[in-house]
């Protein structure tokens, strides 16, 4: 160490600042060896501005590209500035580096945070490399959050193929939703059967399922799934709406009105639920079938 270095510290440990900083880089001149370079700069870089210490931390970088501890200090830095999106870069870099030195909190954190900004690509790539050390259900499921927002359906299925058990029944459905918007049926059927067999009383799988069954055609098992979805889940508005359509179309105009009639019970304001139920009304009417009123609600 030499005489510079050892006057800055005497006047940082002092709290002389401006002094401390003329001797560190008095010190930065006289040093030959870059590795020492670098524990001058850490050290000035503590008792530096904000943006004066993110570029001594990045003369820190470009010595050693692998050095943790300065991604972390910058990202830490931009953050108290308010700089979310800058901050979030250097975590990123700190996590692709070394996820071991993080725990689950903090990966976790990382993935919502840039969630919580669209940034898709980099909820992959962050989460894909914390995998490779903490295959974690959140984990899984933050990574198939985001390839769902990017289309990438097949990856996100592949993804958890690989995580087997370890993937939530809530991803598996949100990916089945995805799946059936694409009207892909198959692959959104079989991530709902996942779903219900990692949660058999999960009502949104049951319903989304019988969904499927109901726009390929399978009437009597989207009944049976409706079914299930509503011993699960009483109030299952939605449910019962769907069953009374199926009814409608099968001209079992009696229950399609009950369960119309059980579906407003629940939400008043359903207008779907209002006009079918008048149009059912009417075909009774027509067909001079006689319809009780519903006086279970």
């Amino acid at each position: 160490m030499n005489y510079q270095w050892q006057t800055a510290r005497k006047f940082a440990a002092a709290g002389e600042l401006d002094r401390a900083a003329y001797y560190y880089r008095k010190a930065i001149a006289d040093m030959a060896e870059p590795s020492q370079s670098s524990l001058i700069y850490r050290e000035l870089a503590a008792i530096s501005p904000p943006l004066e210490a993110v570029d001594l931390y990045q003369k820190i970088l470009a010595i050693d590209p692998g050095d943790l501890s300065s991604y972390l200090a910058i990202g830490e830095i931009y953050q108290a500035q308010g700089w979310s999106a800058l901050a979030l870069e250097q975590f990123c870099q700190a996590t692709y580096l070394a996820p071991q030195a993080f725990d689950l909190a903090a990966h976790l954190q990382l993935l919502q945070n840039l969630a919580a900004q669209h940034l898709w690509p980099q909820v992959i790539k962050a989460g894909l490399r914390v995998l490779e050390v903490n295959p974690a259900p959140e984990i899984y499921a933050q990574v198939g959050v985001a390839y769902g927002a990017t289309g990438q359906l097949w990856s996100a299925w592949q993804l958890f193929e690989h995580g087997a058990d370890l993937i939530p029944a809530a991803s598996y459905n949100r990916l089945g939703v995805a799946f059936s918007q694409q009207q892909i049926w198959n692959y959104g059927a079989n991530c709902f059967t996942k779903a219900i067999t990692l949660q058999p009383d999960y009502a949104d799988a049951h319903a989304n399922l019988g969904n499927v069954f109901w726009q390929t055609g399978d009437l009597k098992n989207a009944m049976l799934c409706f079914q299930e979805a509503i011993a699960i889940d009483p109030n299952f508005t939605q449910v019962y709406y769907n069953l009374g359509l199926i009814m409608a179309d099968l001209e079992r105009l009696e229950e399609a009105a009950l369960l119309l009639e059980t579906a407003i019970a629940l939400q008043p304001d359903f207008g779907l639920a209002h006009l079918h139920l008048t149009r059912v009304q009417q075909q009774a009417q027509a067909a001079n079938v006689p319809l009780e009123p519903n006086t279970s609600n």
